[in-house]
Protein backbone atom coordinates (compact mmCIF):
# COMPACT_ATOMS: atom_id res chain seq x y z
CA UNK A 1 0.00 0.00 0.00
CA UNK A 2 1.73 3.46 -0.82
CA UNK A 3 2.07 6.10 1.79
CA UNK A 4 -0.93 8.24 -0.01
CA UNK A 5 -3.38 4.81 0.65
CA UNK A 6 -2.32 4.45 4.23
CA UNK A 7 -2.87 7.91 5.10
CA UNK A 8 -6.08 8.18 3.64
CA UNK A 9 -6.65 4.62 5.14
CA UNK A 10 -6.19 5.76 8.19
CA UNK A 11 -8.19 9.52 7.92
CA UNK A 12 -11.36 7.53 6.63
CA UNK A 13 -11.38 5.23 9.85
CA UNK A 14 -10.73 8.36 12.19
CA UNK A 15 -13.24 9.69 10.36
CA UNK A 16 -15.51 7.11 10.72
CA UNK A 17 -16.02 5.29 7.37
CA UNK A 18 -16.95 1.36 7.53
CA UNK A 19 -13.87 -0.70 7.02
CA UNK A 20 -15.25 -1.90 3.69
CA UNK A 21 -15.64 1.39 1.56
CA UNK A 22 -12.19 1.88 2.85
CA UNK A 23 -10.67 -1.15 1.61
CA UNK A 24 -12.29 -0.32 -1.83
CA UNK A 25 -10.76 2.77 -2.01
CA UNK A 26 -7.49 2.21 -0.82
CA UNK A 27 -6.65 -0.77 -3.60
CA UNK A 28 -7.30 1.35 -5.92
CA UNK A 29 -4.26 3.92 -7.13
CA UNK A 30 -6.78 6.37 -8.85
CA UNK A 31 -9.66 6.45 -6.22
CA UNK A 32 -7.44 7.27 -3.53
CA UNK A 33 -5.83 10.57 -5.46
CA UNK A 34 -9.59 11.52 -6.12
CA UNK A 35 -10.35 10.97 -2.63
CA UNK A 36 -7.74 12.04 -1.31
CA UNK A 37 -8.18 15.42 -3.43
CA UNK A 38 -11.54 15.74 -2.81
CA UNK A 39 -10.92 15.90 1.03
CA UNK A 40 -8.61 18.61 0.95
CA UNK A 41 -10.60 20.81 -1.33
CA UNK A 42 -13.55 20.26 1.26
CA UNK A 43 -11.13 20.96 4.56
CA UNK A 44 -12.06 18.06 6.15
CA UNK A 45 -9.10 16.72 8.44
CA UNK A 46 -8.95 14.18 10.60
CA UNK A 47 -10.15 16.45 13.62
CA UNK A 48 -13.37 17.09 11.21
CA UNK A 49 -16.89 15.86 12.14
CA UNK A 50 -18.06 14.13 9.07
CA UNK A 51 -21.79 12.79 9.16
CA UNK A 52 -21.99 9.68 6.86
CA UNK A 53 -24.07 11.12 4.74
CA UNK A 54 -22.02 13.46 3.76
CA UNK A 55 -18.98 11.73 3.42
CA UNK A 56 -21.01 9.10 1.13
CA UNK A 57 -21.39 12.43 -1.05
CA UNK A 58 -17.67 13.92 -1.17
CA UNK A 59 -16.71 10.46 -2.53
CA UNK A 60 -20.19 10.26 -5.19
CA UNK A 61 -18.26 13.71 -5.64
CA UNK A 62 -15.14 12.88 -5.95
CA UNK A 63 -15.85 9.63 -8.10
CA UNK A 64 -18.40 10.42 -10.51
CA UNK A 65 -18.12 14.31 -11.42
CA UNK A 66 -17.01 15.15 -14.40
CA UNK A 67 -13.04 15.21 -14.66
CA UNK A 68 -13.31 18.21 -17.58
CA UNK A 69 -15.11 20.44 -14.73
CA UNK A 70 -12.72 21.19 -11.89
CA UNK A 71 -14.11 24.58 -11.07
CA UNK A 72 -17.81 23.94 -11.21
CA UNK A 73 -16.45 20.41 -8.64
CA UNK A 74 -15.43 23.59 -6.31
CA UNK A 75 -18.47 25.26 -6.43
CA UNK A 76 -20.49 21.57 -5.72
CA UNK A 77 -18.37 20.69 -3.19
CA UNK A 78 -19.26 23.97 -1.34
CA UNK A 79 -22.28 23.57 -1.78
CA UNK A 80 -21.99 20.08 0.05
CA UNK A 81 -20.40 21.55 2.50
CA UNK A 82 -22.49 24.45 3.41
CA UNK A 83 -25.55 21.62 3.69
CA UNK A 84 -27.36 23.48 0.29
CA UNK A 85 -27.41 20.17 -1.50
CA UNK A 86 -28.48 16.91 -0.77
CA UNK A 87 -27.86 13.30 -2.69
CA UNK A 88 -30.42 13.78 -5.02
CA UNK A 89 -29.64 16.91 -5.91
CA UNK A 90 -25.92 15.87 -6.08
CA UNK A 91 -26.95 13.12 -8.87
CA UNK A 92 -28.97 15.48 -10.71
CA UNK A 93 -25.72 18.30 -10.31
CA UNK A 94 -23.48 15.53 -11.66
CA UNK A 95 -25.73 15.07 -14.89
CA UNK A 96 -26.24 18.71 -14.83
CA UNK A 97 -22.35 19.05 -15.25
CA UNK A 98 -21.74 16.19 -17.80
CA UNK A 99 -23.17 18.67 -19.87
CA UNK A 100 -22.07 22.00 -19.46
CA UNK A 101 -18.43 20.77 -18.54
CA UNK A 102 -16.84 24.04 -16.89
CA UNK A 103 -18.40 26.63 -18.78
CA UNK A 104 -20.18 29.27 -16.41
CA UNK A 105 -23.62 28.13 -15.79
CA UNK A 106 -26.51 30.86 -14.21
CA UNK A 107 -26.94 29.59 -10.78
CA UNK A 108 -30.93 30.24 -10.75
CA UNK A 109 -31.43 27.63 -13.46
CA UNK A 110 -28.99 25.05 -12.14
CA UNK A 111 -30.73 24.87 -8.84
CA UNK A 112 -34.37 24.46 -10.54
CA UNK A 113 -32.79 21.85 -12.67
CA UNK A 114 -30.79 20.08 -10.21
CA UNK A 115 -33.79 20.41 -7.68
CA UNK A 116 -31.72 22.84 -5.32
CA UNK A 117 -34.59 23.97 -2.39
CA UNK A 118 -36.76 21.03 -3.02
CA UNK A 119 -37.26 18.58 -0.05
CA UNK A 120 -37.91 14.90 -0.85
Amino acid sequence: MSAEAEELRLLLQTLGVVERKIKNVVKDKKLVSLLTQQLKEAGITNESTVSEELMDMLMDLAFKFPSDAPNNKKFICNELINHNIGSVQLIESIKYFKNIKDANFDIEHWKKKCGVGVNI
